[in-house]
Parts: structure tokens; sequence; C-alpha cells
């Protein structure tokens, strides 16, 4: 669970700023918006397939040079 702690006499938004970085850093909204939605099966085979060939692309060119 991510934490801030507050000191005395700190304003409120400099805290909240904090928080929203750790949650960042710790990818817990990348999590949470991954989940907000639903996406198919179909939906989901494609965009993996589609990352796999943008790597393997970069992968070509990477040994091409």
């Amino acid at each position: 669970m991510t934490s801030v702690t507050v000191k005395d006499k700190m304003p409120v938004d400099i805290a909240l700023r904090k928080l929203s970085k750790k949650l960042l850093k710790s990818g817990l909204v990348a999590d949470v918006r991954k989940h907000m939605s639903h996406v198919s099966p179909l939906v989901r085979k494609k965009r993996k397939k589609l990352v796999a060939k943008r790597r393997a692309i970069r992968q070509k060119a990477k040994y091409e040079v």
C-alpha cells in the first residue's frame, strides 16, 4: 500500500503531489486504468501481435546497423 506521511504544517497540495508521484512510480495508476474497461480477447490478441511486430522491427533494425 502506497502512503505519504504528512509533516506538521505541510500543505495538502504538496502531500497530494507526492502521493500521485508515488502511485505513478509503483504502477498502480496504469493497473487501475487497465482494469477500468473490458477488452475482448480478440482485441487483446491483436494488440499483443502489434507489440510483438514492433519489437521485432526494432530488434532487426538494431542488428542491421
